[in-house]
């Protein structure tokens, strides 16, 4: 398993990569740390010295390795830190593609925060033009035996056995029950291709421990804030295609923003 953890050396951050440790405690992985910045952007400003600019940070990736490790020593998890000038987002395709990587870890907002968003700049961006698995947690959330999963559906789509897949993966480590929660802001029933999509989902997840909810709310962060006080849920799992799910959660204050959220490819 090689999950990339991009960093900016910020609390939020070393909070997201310290999750995912404890998360995958029973599966030992090869992490990624990498730090990624700008070759336009200049270190201190323009009148600092730039070579002692880019050895402070080569020492700060050397701290945050030995950091994790001393915090979390027997895991059996590798850590590697990297940095790099480069293009943020060009950065983290190469990474993936070079590392052959399986999850990208990232805090929800680091140094930079995207105006009117409750995520960084960064994860946004990550989130929406990035196709591989996301885990996004919040600065100040630790991790903590999850209950229960949520993965929040509207059933519009036909899931590929690699999402899936995704899911069932995420179940195991956490060793939870998967919740699969459908919003609806009618409660009015199911169209025949949404019938059928939720089929081929309980047929995947047939010999698991499940169940499906169907929770009426005039919006999705209502409808998950009604999942997570009644059930002790632990991670939200989207899936990534469901575009306005990101959108309305990345746009909200509210309390299920405040959870560990994964997003899934197929």
């Amino acid at each position: 398993m090689n999950l990339l953890v991009l960093t900016d050396f910020s609390a939020s951050a070393y909070d997201a990569l310290a999750f995912a440790v404890q998360l995958f405690r029973a599966q030992p992985a090869q992490f990624h740390l990498v730090h990624l910045c700008n070759p336009k952007d200049i270190y201190g400003g323009p009148d600092a010295d730039q070579t002692d600019m880019e050895l402070r940070v080569l020492a700060m990736m050397d701290d945050l390795v030995k950091k994790i490790q001393a915090e979390f020593p027997e895991t059996g998890h590798r850590f590697e830190g990297l940095c790099e000038k480069q293009a943020f987002l060009t950065g983290v395709k190469e990474q993936i593609k070079d590392k052959n990587i399986n999850l990208l870890v990232m805090g929800q907002k680091g140094a930079g925060a995207r105006e009117g968003l409750s995520v960084g700049s960064h994860a946004y961006e990550v989130a929406t033009r990035i196709k591989k698995p996301l885990l996004l947690i919040p600065e100040g959330v630790l991790f903590q035996e999850a209950g229960s999963l949520a993965f929040s559906t509207d059933y519009n789509f036909h899931f590929k056995k690699g999402l899936l897949d995704e899911l069932a993966q995420l179940q195991d480590l956490s060793n939870a029950h998967l919740r699969i929660i459908h919003p609806s802001s009618s409660g009015a029933g199911l169209s025949a291709v949404q019938q059928a999509n939720k089929d081929h989902i309980a047929s995947y997840v047939k010999d698991r421990f499940h169940s499906f909810h169907a929770v009426e709310c005039d919006s999705l962060s209502e409808g998950l804030q009604q999942i997570t006080k009644e059930y002790p849920v632990g991670l939200l799992l989207f899936p990534a295609k469901n575009v306005d799910y990101f959108e309305a959660l990345a746009t909200s204050k509210a309390a299920p923003w405040q959870m560990p959220v994964v997003l899934l490819h197929d």
